[in-house]
C-alpha cells in the first residue's frame, strides 16, 4: 500500500477499517439536520469504504437521495458550516451535486435525485460487492496493481480501474435485475 502523502492528487489505500461505518453513521446523522425531513428520501454509505474487507482510499462516500436536487441557500450554508466544499460537477452528471469534506476524516458527498439511475447504479455495485467476496478480492487486486504499476494520481488510478469497474457494473446490474439485489 502507498504511504500516506500530503499531496491530495495522489492515491493511497488502506485496509478496510471497521470505523468507516461508524464515521458514516455519525456524519449522516449530522447531514440529516441540514435538510428538511420531507426533502431527504434516504442517505446511504457507498463506495469502497462501504464494503467490508475491501481496501480503499480512506474517504467515506455518502449518497443522499433528495426529492429535488436543487439545494436552498440555507442547506448550502449548513453544508459549508459542517466543513463541506462544493466540487465542480461534469456536465454529464448535471443532476448531481458533489461536496468534499477534507478534515481529519474525509468525506465525499453525492447529492442526487432519489430513485435516479445514479442512485440505483452506485448502490447496485455496493450491494453486489457486499454479497460476492470473490469480486472484493478481484477489485482489491486491481487497486493494488494500479498503485504497484505507478498509476498513483487520481486520474490515472481511475482510468486504470475503469475496465474492471465497467465489467463489475454489468455483473451488478444483471444480478440486480435477476431479483437478487432487491
Amino acid at each position: 500500500m502507498k504511504e500516506r502523502t500530503q499531496n491530495e492528487d495522489f492515491v493511497y489505500l488502506e485496509e478496510h477499517n471497521p470505523c468507516w461505518q461508524t464515521w458514516y453513521e455519525q456524519e449522516s446523522a449530522s447531514l440529516k439536520k441540514v435538510f428538511a425531513p420531507d426533502h431527504v428520501c434516504k442517505i446511504e454509505h457507498y463506495g469502497s469504504t462501504a464494503v467490508s474487507g475491501l481496501i480503499a482510499k480512506p474517504i467515506i462516500g455518502i449518497l443522499i437521495g433528495l426529492h429535488n436536487v436543487h439545494l436552498t441557500n440555507q442547506e448550502i450554508a449548513q453544508l459549508q458550516l459542517l466543513g463541506y466544499c462544493q466540487v465542480p460537477t461534469p456536465n454529464r452528471l448535471s443532476q448531481c451535486s458533489y461536496w468534499k469534506k477534507q478534515t481529519e476524516r474525509k468525506f465525499n458527498l453525492a447529492i442526487v435525485h432519489y430513485d435516479s439511475q445514479y442512485w440505483h447504479d452506485h448502490l447496485a455495485i455496493r450491494d453486489y460487492l457486499r454479497t460476492h467476496s470473490d469480486q472484493i478480492h478481484n477489485y482489491a487486486t486491481i487497486k493494488m496493481q494500479a498503485i504497484k504499476e505507478g498509476f498513483c494520481t487520481k486520474e490515472s488510478y481511475r482510468a486504470y480501474k475503469q475496465p474492471f469497474l465497467n465489467n463489475l457494473f454489468l455483473k451488478a446490474k444483471q444480478w440486480q435485475q435477476s431479483g437478487n439485489g432487491s
